[in-house]
């Protein structure tokens, strides 16, 4: 197995995109679209892993664990999930709109020479998601990605007019 950091991005926000198209094409309804990003954050919450280990961490060690539950206990599918959903959610803020993770996803496609040339580099996604959202895109990715920091739900879904309450719970 090759080691990388980004098996939360190349599985994980895949993953990410499972849901947001099936939505886009109508084949999932906003209740349901909703209900999969509050079973998600639920099930994110209730794992004291989340405060242990990062999204990238988890990815590099995963191998540790011979599971997708990856290094430590956390879910790089579920942390990718997630961290795809605030990565969307700030790219949109910080360009008022106007891009998206779809930009991020079509800069990285073209730099792998659409499918024909070899992959991104270890940076490569950070590197696009600053080049698509700005400077300040950076910071931001290296707390989600790359620290065990909790992720900002609400302060990004109320940003997009979206109540988002966080329930605690016994483990988080």
């Amino acid at each position: 197995p090759a080691p990388t950091r980004n098996l939360w991005w190349s599985e994980g926000v895949t993953d990410y995109y499972t849901t947001v198209l099936n939505h886009r094409a109508g084949l999932l309804g906003t209740e349901d679209f909703f209900k999969t990003w509050e079973r998600d954050i639920a099930a994110l919450q209730s794992n004291p892993a989340r405060l242990a280990i990062s999204a990238d961490d988890c990815s590099l060690r995963t191998w540790e664990a011979g599971t997708h539950s990856g290094a430590g206990g956390l879910n790089y599918y579920l942390k990718g999930r997630l961290v795809g959903v605030c990565l969307d959610l700030k790219i949109r803020d910080l360009s008022d709109g106007h891009r998206s993770l779809d930009d991020v996803m079509r800069l990285l496609y073209e730099q792998c020479g659409r499918g024909q040339g070899p992959g991104f580099p270890e940076d490569g996604i950070r590197e696009a998601c600053i080049r698509v959202a700005g400077e300040p895109m950076g910071a931001f990715y290296d707390r989600v990605a790359r620290s065990t920091e909790e992720l900002q739900f609400v302060e990004l879904f109320a940003s997009h007019g979206i109540d988002c309450r966080i329930r605690e719970t016994e483990s988080g």
